[in-house]
């Protein structure tokens, strides 16, 4: 029964556990010490990302995707230019 050998799995076992608790406890002290941050709903957070990732799309980039022969490329690309084109005269 004092063989090393049976001892090394509970060891390592309660060494696991051990870290476990650990890790949890920093990630909860972590997250009672940040700030609060004041997040808008996901959807406007949504839009507002994509919004930007599309107005980065430069001209050219745009009039290629919408040559694409992919259905589905083609029909998100024209979209960003229509909204592009109605964002620039309003």
């Amino acid at each position: 029964m004092n063989d090393p050998d049976h001892r090394q799995p509970l060891l390592c076992f309660l060494a696991g556990m051990a870290l476990s608790v650990m890790g949890y406890s920093f990630y909860s002290h972590f997250e009672k010490t940040r700030p609060a941050e004041t997040t808008p709903s996901d959807t406007s957070l949504h839009t507002q990302r994509d919004s930007t990732l599309e107005d980065d799309i430069p001209l050219h980039s745009l009039i290629y995707l919408v040559n694409s022969t992919h259905a589905t490329i083609q029909s998100c690309s024209v979209k960003v230019a229509i909204e592009r084109a109605m964002s620039d005269t309003c």
